[in-house]
């Protein structure tokens, strides 16, 4: 007589008597037993399971035949309790739960279990192409809370699906997992895989006919968690639903389908990310409302690029801060062109920004259109043009006319223009008679001239006395040459010197340059969206800029140079020169693990329990087409190639 300890029970130290392998299981008529594989024996030479006959308090129990060794005590290193599941998800019983019952144990061999994922009848696959997200959920509902706590509960239960690890798991590992019947340990010999998008429902029937389901995600309101979240990580990082299908069927992942992509962004993503920004934006105009002085720079943007936009983008940024203050989204449908789309962001911003703030200065580009409605309908603001955009129209110009060989000695005099144009707005202390003067300077020095009479406020450069090396090494332009005359020619451009009177307060709207450089990530140019999408993407960009405002710039952490501030190396286009270039610390991301916070809570609880505002109607046509469309028939019928013989 041999005794084996099996770590399921704790008192077990259970007989074995070896049986002919040839028997089948035997199964007791009241109640209904169940089995356990144990292993094998080398010593025996077969395989055993633990049938275990289960009796209710009010039944009797049968006495255990005697052994010859009986131990109370639990077996050494033997746990007192045994985890059935390796998934805490949606494990479902069809069995009725009993009153506490007292397992009694005997041993009886089986034969060796077959391959219950092959192609066999026994094991069946089935994949749901509709792909519809919404199933009846094998967790146990849970009733709506009403106190504080149950309300914190289901708020950290939420929190924990978007923070706890995910995992990918091949098709082979997770056969490992239903071999055998986590209730009683029989074979399992039925089993059904059913997928809806993520999500993978497990339903299995053993020997003993026990059903279970395993679903591999938890379910909100018959909604999987894993379908939602990948959705909103989509949006949320800035990415496009095509762009990730195409990864998930090269890499063989099972992905939702487009559609409840689509419906999960209307339902739930858009209005998260709507109700965020609009407490954002809130939040930024009670800031503005407290200040005393408020500068704003604007700037407008389109989709894409040249002269046939659909959508057109203007932004408010508040100087001091960075931050985001408004934007507006306008269809090129609502105006009579995308040139004119500028101006009416523009004049919508303005309005929404007037309701709360008084706002002291505003700088924007040279864009007409604005600027006659500034001084038409806002002249009681100041208004002042980005230092930036008018270097880069006079950079433009004389690069033109460098590119003539008449003209070639220009070339290399256009980066001092440049940064001449921006010392002259620095230093001007608000004066634009000075401004004007020192910009005008610049015909008289790049033709070695450094003092002149033809001036009030400004007679001499500002530089030191040039050594004659200095003189010598310098290509200076003979007064009257061509190149002088074009320099000229754009220097004193009537306009532009009349722009120069925008420049007094050395106004740029960098800021505004490098978020729209990042607004790229969640608006890709080359990528068409709805007008939702357009301003959900936008309002998505404006909460990134907003939160990483306070950036600093990093420094080194390790080695003898630790502590210093760190630059990278960058080598422009533009200036065909290496530059240094700061580098900032990174950024934080935690608000997009609030939105799926928010994104969770909004499909179990509904709109009105999470606190969130539906979205906006704008009534705008679903197309830019000024014709309206015929039948598809009708222009298949007109269709006509030029490659058709």
């Amino acid at each position: 007589m041999k005794q084996l300890y099996y770590p399921s029970i704790s008192t077990s130290i259970i007989e074995v008597s070896p049986e002919p392998p040839d028997e089948i299981i035997s199964i007791d008529s009241t109640p209904e037993p169940y089995s356990k594989a144990v292993g094998v024996q080398c010593c025996l030479g077969c395989r055993y399971v633990v049938t275990s006959s289960v009796s209710t308090q009010t039944e009797p129990v049968a006495e255990p035949p005697a052994t010859d060794t009986v131990d109370p005590s639990p077996a050494p290193n033997t746990p007192k309790d045994i985890t059935l599941h390796d998934h805490c998800y949606s494990t479902t019983n069809y069995l009725s739960p009993a009153k506490p019952t007292v397992p009694t144990c005997t041993l009886s061999p089986i034969k060796s279990e077959r391959s219950l994922f092959s192609d066999e009848e026994s094991s069946r696959t089935l994949i749901d192409n509709d792909d519809d997200d919404f199933i009846m959920s094998s967790q146990e509902s849970i009733s709506s809370a009403d106190t504080e706590l149950e309300t914190d509960c289901n708020n950290n239960i939420l929190r924990k699906h978007v923070k706890e690890p995910k995992y990918l798991v091949f098709h082979s590992c997770l056969q490992m997992l239903f071999r055998f019947c986590s209730t009683c340990g029989s074979p399992v010999c039925d089993v059904s895989l059913v997928c809806k998008g993520s999500l993978l429902t497990v339903k299995t029937t053993c020997m003993n006919h026990h059903a279970l389901t395993w679903n591999s995600q938890p379910m909100i309101n018959r909604a999987a968690v894993g379908n939602l979240l990948i959705a909103s990580s989509i949006l949320f990082t800035g990415n496009t639903y095509t762009h990730l299908q195409n990864f998930a069927s090269c890499f063989g992942l099972k992905f939702l389908s487009e559609r409840v992509f689509y419906k999960h962004q209307k339902h739930y993503l858009f209005p998260v990310i709507n109700d965020a920004w609009k407490k954002e934006e809130a939040c930024v105009m009670e800031q503005l409302a407290n200040q005393e002085v408020v500068n704003l720079n604007g700037d407008g943007r389109c989709d894409s690029p040249g002269h046939n936009a659909k959508y057109g983008t203007y932004t408010m940024m508040e100087t001091d801060t960075g931050k985001i203050a408004t934007f507006n989204v306008v269809q090129v449908t609502e105006v009579t062109s995308s040139n004119a789309m500028e101006k009416e962001g523009f004049v919508r911003c303005m309005n929404t920004l007037e309701e709360s703030v008084s706002i002291n200065r505003i700088a924007t580009d040279r864009h007409i259109s604005i600027t006659s409605t500034m001084a038409r309908d806002f002249s009681h603001i100041k208004h002042q043009y980005d230092v930036w955009h008018l270097s880069k129209s006079i950079v433009k110009k004389l690069n033109k006319k460098a590119k003539l060989k008449k003209y070639e000695e220009l070339s290399l005099w256009i980066q001092s223009i440049s940064n001449h144009l921006w010392w002259c707005a620095a230093t001007c202390e608000g004066n634009v008679t000075l401004l004007r003067e020192k910009w005008k300077s610049v015909v008289h020095h790049v033709a070695n001239k450094h003092s002149w009479q033809d001036a009030e406020l400004f007679q001499s450069c500002d530089h030191p006395r040039l050594s004659c090396r200095q003189v010598r090494s310098t290509c200076w332009l003979e007064p009257g040459s061509p190149a002088h005359v074009a320099l000229e020619e754009v220097v004193l451009q009537p306009k532009l010197i009349n722009d120069l009177a925008r420049l007094t307060e050395f106004c740029h709207t960098g800021g505004l340059e490098v978020y729209h450089s990042m607004l790229l990530k969640y608006c890709p140019k080359r990528e068409h969206f709805s007008y939702n999408g357009m301003v959900a993407r936008t309002q998505l960009a404006a909460l990134d800029n907003n939160y990483n405002t306070k950036r600093q710039q990093a420094v080194i952490q390790e080695g003898p140079r630790s502590g210093e501030a760190r630059y990278r190396k960058s080598f422009p286009k533009t200036h065909k020169r290496w530059v240094a270039k700061p580098v900032k610390e990174k950024k934080s991301y935690a608000f997009l693990s609030e939105l799926q916070l928010k994104v969770l809570e909004l499909c179990e609880d509904g709109m009105d329990a999470a606190q969130i505002k539906p979205l906006d109607i704008v009534e705008v046509p679903s197309n830019i087409a000024s014709v309206p469309a015929p039948h598809k028939q009708e222009i298949i019928q007109r269709h006509r190639s030029r490659f058709t013989r």
